[in-house]
């Protein structure tokens, strides 16, 4: 039998690992396209809001209001405008998103809280 080679590389020695696996295993997660994950990179809005809506799919709560920031063709727009009728707030202000601006670890605990109903 050949080995399979690890499927992210770069979290082999990271804490997070087990976690990192089990989320890809779901297809919750999928590292970037040279095979990486990138463990200690900052997560932007629209990742976690991509992030958020794979694993805690829900119907709407309440209408979407776009966002001027948050072009129809962005690649997480779909993610952004779920998680926003869900009360999962990704956005930084009432008017923008910034989808390509990073939380903070207290934002995406408390973002993760509404997805889990906490």
């Amino acid at each position: 039998m050949i080995p399979s080679s690890p499927r992210f590389p770069d979290i082999q020695t990271h804490w997070a690992k087990p976690f990192v696996e089990a989320l890809a295993a779901r297809g919750m997660v999928r590292g970037f396209e040279d095979q990486t994950f990138r463990p200690n990179r900052a997560v932007s809005r629209a990742e976690f809001a991509a992030l958020l809506q794979t694993a805690f799919p829900s119907p709407a709560k309440r209408p979407y209001t776009p966002f001027a920031d948050v072009p129809a063709n962005h690649w997480a727009a779909i993610a952004i405008r779920k998680a926003l009728r869900n009360w999962i707030s990704v956005r930084l202000s009432e008017s923008q998103v910034s989808p390509g601006g990073v939380h903070s670890q207290g934002a995406s605990t408390g973002f993760a809280g509404r997805g889990l109903r906490i």
